[in-house]
């Protein structure tokens, strides 16, 4: 039997993982003599202050180099899978479950931070007092309009550039032609 097979087989027959002889403490996988000795271990080893900042600092560099690895070559920096796009760092499935975690931590549904603050009547960024007819302070909303005119600006530039392109390739096209 292989040792994972070994692992769920004791574990769902609910006997100690680690000794395979004795009845696992309920909520556990090991049995209450098993866990002691885990912990006693556990206490040993993390108690030399100088092996456990060794032991850290190589764990972090191999985090380090793996997540490098991972994004050299196109793989999710997270899980290893290959990316659909590379827009990103981490895949969709891993995305998912980021951003799901997120909102478990606060206890807040997507989005759901905003309507509070629309229903108090308070500005939806800074929890400032609104302008009058609008969900923003007078800073944030100064802000907004700023970035929204820069936007602007940027997208129609990028537009006459592309369209100028156009115009000049069709423009030489019809001089070859004409």
């Amino acid at each position: 039997m292989a040792n994972q097979e070994r692992y769920y087989w004791l574990k769902s027959h609910g006997i100690c993982v680690q000794c395979g002889q004795k009845d696992a403490f309920p909520g556990y996988t090991k049995c209450p003599e098993c866990i002691e000795k885990a912990e006693e271990a556990s206490r040993k080893c993390w108690a030399d202050k100088e092996k456990r900042i060794r032991y850290n600092k190589r764990g972090n560099e191999r985090k380090i180099e793996l997540r490098e690895y991972r994004k050299s070559h196109g793989l999710c920096i997270r899980c290893g899978r290959p990316m659909e796009s590379k827009e990103y760092l981490t895949c969709k499935w891993c995305r998912e479950k980021q951003n799901e975690r997120r909102r478990n931590q606060r206890g807040r549904t997507q989005g759901e931070h905003f309507r509070e603050r629309i229903e108090a009547g308070v500005c939806i960024y800074c929890c400032g007092e609104v302008e009058e007819g609008y969900k923003l302070c007078a800073n944030c909303l100064k802000k907004t309009r700023a970035r929204l005119k820069t936007s602007r600006q940027k997208s129609s530039e990028k537009w006459r550039e592309e369209i100028t392109l156009q115009w000049q390739v069709a423009k030489q096209k019809s001089l070859r032609n004409g």
